[in-house]
């Protein structure tokens, strides 16, 4: 339980928020320019939306059928963390794997890993983050402009690795758009829970035709501050029946990090589009938490990795006139990935290595009141795993696929419909020389969007979509130590097919409340999980993967409501919001159905925020539930609020645009598990902390 008594008060709470918002769906953040008017230098209060770049047309959120959330300006800078999944934790539906501040993937619907794709300006990250919940997506969020979450399915556009969701960072290391002179921003913080110290800096320009950008961030932290015991009290009393302790408190042994980063851009930019280039590096160092391979207890001598990615990136656009086709849109990413998991001792227990590239190809067009795009987009990875501790035999990956989607304007009502048909081949080598595994899938959506009246909106999405098992589903065997498990694959697993259906509602008032409610149910045919079966090898309890139908269900729901009569320089409101994800497996013959792990529980948030003059304040409270809805072999996570609050001030400092931030984060110092992690028995989330910082623009 958690060390806050207020479970009986959250649970009502709980009750509440649903009887008022019954289901939903998250909203969309404003623009940069809102979000700056959000922080106390409004010229009005419309609501005003930015552009959703991983849409098909480049719409707004509330024009597309398809569940999105947005997260840019103010929202964004208040949410960012030292990785995604945590710059992410927080948004209605999405929570992190957390394997530690360093290692944290996003985790949209209770879909992870393989189903979800880490997208940076519509490029696939091109790393491994997928195959393991230790592995760090290679995508910094300190130079985002704004971060995109598709929920459900977003396999048509991008692939199969998308039939979760999606999450792609906006940055502006190709410009879009010409420059004149020099601009730019820098900006410090540090934060005590985690010890960190961060540094950033970036540069944009322009001459005639020419746009330049330049980036860069150094990122070091410590060993993170947590309240308490870092192993839960079921872990310690596992560790007594066996006639161990550990007793390890205050910080979290082997957590802290060092990362670094920059990129380069240049692109020319005339009256019909433009053409553009980028190169960037990534480097972090960082340790893996938990218990050590000999040792049931925790140590500050244990594994870490060590990462670098050299990524190079090809963006154009050119818009004919006169024409049916309206813009010709290219896309293409290349990288050498590499990273080594090293031993207490240095030395390399497995070096991964990945070059791969993708390519896309796309053309928009209109043909009288019926727009859309169709193209091609390919993807090549080549991975190897190599040490002793390798689970995953070497594997060349080849997708082909072919994409077309419409849209189509009906009065008051707008329908949307597409298809995707897309190849996969894997060769596997080293022991498995020889082996291989093809398959096609097939997608198909449909959606409409109903304006019903002024601010008020109704839309619905459904989609029937296909995932191919990846190399680590089929061809794992071994142990995988960081999440201490043996895991063995399947080569005879088969595509996976999901039925999903999204239903919202959407209503805006000018100076009043916005709110979104809907629901979501993803029926999945053959879906691919791995399974406990209660053996060991190793030393380590053995998982298989295996496939069988499974139903995943939920709502989320957001209510906005404004405090008091908002003026030029005074705005203040309420933000309430409930998130809700149900997973269980189907039952079939000779199995019977259950609960699929690591599924998030009922969140539930509110917070208040007011803004005056160059003033900018937030307080707010996020309740977790208990979540006893348990696979096997899996512990319950107990319940927990997390406090936090944030001042900022925006002004003039030494001649230039500012901003001072002051945050705290889990300000009742309470203990906070997250049961979408691996390592929730073992690491909990941070304690109390402050961050502070400064971030100028010139």
């Amino acid at each position: 339980m958690s060390r806050f008594p207020a479970p009986r008060l959250a649970r009502g709470l709980s009750l509440s928020i649903a009887a008022v918002l019954g289901t939903a769906l998250p909203s969309a953040a404003f623009s940069e320019e809102a979000a700056g008017s959000a922080a106390g230098r409004p010229a009005d209060h419309e609501v005003q939306e930015i552009i959703v770049t991983a849409s098909a047309l480049g719409e707004s959120a509330l024009d597309v059928a398809q569940p999105v959330t947005v997260l840019a300006g103010e929202d964004l800078q208040r949410a960012l963390g030292s990785s995604l999944g945590e710059t992410l934790a927080g948004t209605l539906g999405v929570t992190g794997s957390y394997f530690g501040p360093a290692a944290s993937r996003p985790v949209i619907r209770g879909q992870s890993g393989e189903r979800v794709l880490m997208l940076e300006d519509g490029a696939d990250a091109l790393d491994v983050s997928a195959l393991s919940a230790d592995h760090a997506v290679s995508i910094e969020g300190i130079a985002a402009d704004q971060v995109e979450v598709i929920k459900g399915p977003a396999t048509l556009l991008y692939g199969n690795g998308a039939v979760g969701g999606l999450v792609n960072v906006v940055t502006h290391r190709i410009p879009t758009q010409a420059t004149d002179g020099i601009s730019g921003a820098a900006e410090l913080r540090g934060d005590t829970a985690l010890g960190e110290r961060t540094a950033a800096l970036r540069l944009d320009a322009g001459t005639g035709p020419l746009a330049f950008h330049v980036d860069g961030f150094k990122r070091k932290t410590d060993n993170v501050h947590i309240p308490g015991f870092a192993l839960s009290r079921a872990a310690r009393a596992a560790l007594a029946a066996e006639g161990d302790s550990d007793d390890t408190r205050d910080r979290l042994p082997n957590s802290a990090s060092e990362s670094q980063g920059a990129a380069a851009g240049v692109s020319w930019i005339g009256a019909q589009g433009f053409i553009g280039v980028a190169v960037s590096r990534y480097e972090t160092t960082y340790g893996i938490p938990g218990p050590g391979e000999e040792s049931p207890v925790l140590t500050d001598d244990g594994p870490s990795i060590d990462m670098v990615q050299t990524r190079y990136d090809l963006r154009g656009e050119f818009r004919p006139e006169g024409s049916v086709v309206t813009a010709l849109k290219l896309r293409g990413g290349y990288n050498t990935y590499e990273h080594a998991e090293l031993e207490p001792d240095g030395g390399v227990g497995t070096q991964f290595t990945q070059d791969a590239w993708e390519l896309r190809l796309a053309a928009d067009h209109a043909l009288g009141a019926l727009r859309g795009t169709v193209g091609v987009q390919l993807r090549d990875v080549d991975f190897v795993a190599d040490g002793a501790e390798a689970f995953i035999p070497p594997s060349v990956t080849r997708n082909t696929g072919v994409f077309l989607f419409e849209e189509l304007p009906l009065d008051a009502v707008t329908l949307e419909f597409g298809t995707r048909i897309e190849r996969q081949e894997i060769d596997a080598g080293g022991a498995l020389a020889g082996t291989s595994s093809n398959g096609t899938a097939t997608g198909f959506a449909l959606g409409a969007v109903w304006k019903l009246h002024e601010g008020l909106r109704l839309s619905a999405h459904a989609t029937r979509t296909q995932r191919l098992p990846g190399a680590t589903e089929l061809f794992a065997d071994g142990p995988h130590l960081a999440v201490r498990r043996f895991e063995v694959g399947d080569a005879t697993l088969g595509k996976e097919t999901a039925r999903t259906l999204d239903v919202a509602l959407h209503g805006t008032a000018e100076d009043g409340p916005q709110w979104q409610v809907g629901v979501f149910v993803n029926d999945f045919q053959d879906y691919i999980y791995l399974q406990p079966t209660g053996g060991t090898e190793d030393g380590l309890g053995v998982f298989e993967y295996r496939q069988q139908d499974a139903r995943f269900h939920g709502l989320e729901a957001e209510l906005r409501l404004p405090v008091g009569v908002p003026s030029a320089d005074r705005r203040s409101e309420v933000r309430l919001a409930v998130d809700l994800v149900r997973g269980k497996l189907g039952r079939s013959a000779g199995t019977g159905g259950g609960d699929l792990p690591t599924i998030p529980p009922l969140r539930l948030s509110a917070e208040y925020g007011a803004n005056w003059g160059a003033w900018s304040a937030h307080v707010g409270l996020q309740w977790t539930d208990r979540q006893d809805r348990v696979a096997a072999f899996e512990t319950v996570t107990p319940d927990g609020l997390a406090l936090s609050a944030d001042l900022s001030w925006d002004g003039p400092l030494f001649g230039l645009d500012s901003q001072l931030f002051l945050r705290g984060g889990n300000l009742l110092d309470q203990e906070l598990r997250r049961h979408t992690s691996a390592l929730k028995d073992y690491a909990p989330l941070p304690g109390r902390g402050v961050t502070a910082g400064i971030r100028m623009k010139f």
